[in-house]
């Protein structure tokens, strides 16, 4: 038998393809940047889009060709190429949604896309044939068939991910790396098919679970479009939500530390003048003290009392606002101290493990801050909370990480109802903390079992400051 094409629906399949391509290529712009589960989602999206237009492609590739005979697809292996093109594009996207993509990952998500992606896809759909006769593959178009899906598929990563650093690629070469994948898919299929021979056959063909040729090759024809309007509707949508995401992240930011400039600027007007007027009112009740009669010193040492007790409370204010150690002597101190001072408030047994840097290496204040600040709420929800009689504070500089551990032996809580109640704004404390880490770039793990004990986790992106000086702006003094 001799086949023919119909070269407007061949065009038409490339065109499928490489608009599949487009779509595909925006959301692996999302797998790569989202944050923590979120990226299975759009990896699974993104795999079913992009089998979906080598699919979509090969089906309306097959419509313009032309046999002298009617055709016809068994629809249970069309179902089963889709699911082998799927778990070609699946596999791929797995090694290349890490941040940073080198040539092993390049070249092992390029085998898996161009062998099983689409050339797994397209052979399968072949054996989906059905009409008056059989049709043999030519082994060297096989190869090369193969061969081409692999090396083209290689050659848009290459454009879109040089290998030199994170650096975002340019327009150009996006566009480039789209083309590519969409040129991958019909070199592929056309050069298979170059290799084909069809022969008649007086053997009737099974059309007991049949479709048409024609109706494959319209779903294909129309389903790629709506798949394009789809993904450009959605990015919309994600992107002016990452905006606003931005904007309130930025906003909270900015509160937080407008909230501690504010802590400091108290603190230290509480320990400098409210702290030293005291002083100075006590200082002159002693030196009243010396000159009254013995019948009115009672009144003189109440009243020395009530200074000493208000000068303390003031300093107590002024440290919980802002601890004049956090900046003066670093993290490790500050913990130290909020350690003591929560366990000797609550009857605790506490230990503190740190291994940091001396205060001549500080790390960022921002990172301090936040670490020091989940802590204390940590601290504070065991005193109040968890009849704990133990605690554990650990706080280690993991390479480019600080990790705080915050355990101890109280009562525990069920944390499915903590997390409902915080993402009501109920739970102040833990939505307190998660907002500190994550403005940082860190993330934040809660283990709870009601019985058996609360244990805090939180890790924070940093680069050391070798500058002793790097403190936030206006710190205390003690």
């Amino acid at each position: 038998m001799v086949a023919s094409y119909d070269y407007g629906e061949v065009a038409l399949s490339i065109l499928v393809s490489i608009m599949a391509a487009y779509a595909a290529r925006d959301l692996l712009e999302r797998i790569r940047a989202a944050q923590g589960r979120a990226w299975i989602g759009w990896l699974a999206f993104g795999a079913t889009v992009d089998a979906i237009g080598t699919w979509s492609m090969h089906y309306t590739g097959m419509l313009a060709m032309r046999l002298p005979v009617p055709v016809f697809y068994d629809w249970p292996t069309v179902v089963l190429s889709f699911i082998v093109g799927l778990a070609g594009s699946t596999a791929a996207l797995l090694f290349v949604r890490f941040s940073k993509i080198e040539s092993p990952r390049a070249v092992t998500a390029s085998l898996f896309l161009g062998i099983v992606g689409i050339a797994g896809l397209h052979y399968t759909a072949m054996a989906a044939l059905r009409f008056q006769g059989m049709h043999y593959h030519a082994p060297a178009a096989v190869l090369l068939s193969v061969a081409l899906a692999v090396g083209l598929s290689l050659m848009s990563l290459l454009v879109l991910f040089p290998f030199r650093g994170n650096v975002r690629p340019s327009r150009l070469r996006e566009q480039g790396s789209a083309l590519l994948r969409g040129a991958a898919n019909p070199a592929m299929h056309y050069t298979a098919m170059a290799g084909v021979t069809f022969m008649y056959s007086s053997q009737a063909p099974d059309l007991s679970r049949v479709v048409s040729i024609a109706s494959l090759g319209i779903l294909g024809i129309s389903i790629v479009p709506a798949m394009g309007l789809l993904v450009a509707l959605l990015t919309a949508v994600v992107d002016r939500l990452e905006r606003q995401r931005s904007l309130l992240q930025a906003l909270s930011q900015r509160l937080l530390q407008a909230q501690e400039s504010e802590r400091r600027l108290i603190a230290r007007e509480l320990h400098d003048e409210i702290g030293q007027a005291f002083t100075a009112v006590k200082l002159n009740l002693q030196a009243l003290r010396r000159s009254v009669p013995a019948s009115q010193t009672g009144q003189v040492d109440d009243s020395i009392g009530i200074v000493e007790g208000a000068l303390q409370q003031v300093r107590g204010l002024s440290m919980e606002l802002r601890p004049s150690v956090l900046d003066d002597l670093g993290l490790a101190a500050a913990l130290r101290w909020l350690v003591d001072r929560q366990a000797q408030r609550a009857g605790l047994k506490a230990q503190v493990t740190a291994d940091l840097p001396d205060e001549r290496e500080r790390l960022p204040p921002e990172v301090e801050t936040a670490c020091f600040r989940v802590a204390q709420e940590a601290l504070t929800n065991i005193a109040r909370h968890a009849r704990a009689s133990r605690v554990e504070v650990e706080v280690r500089l993991n390479g480019d990480e600080l990790d705080l551990v915050v355990r101890d032996d109280g009562a525990g809580f069920d944390l499915r109802a903590a997390q409902a109640e915080a993402a009501r704004g109920q739970s102040l404390g833990l939505l307190g903390m998660q907002e500190r880490v994550a403005l940082v770039g860190g993330d934040l793990k809660i283990v709870s079992t009601p019985g058996q004990g609360t244990e805090v986790r939180a890790h924070f992106p940093v680069r050391l400051n070798p500058q002793a000086a790097a403190l936030e702006a206006g710190g205390t003094t003690s």
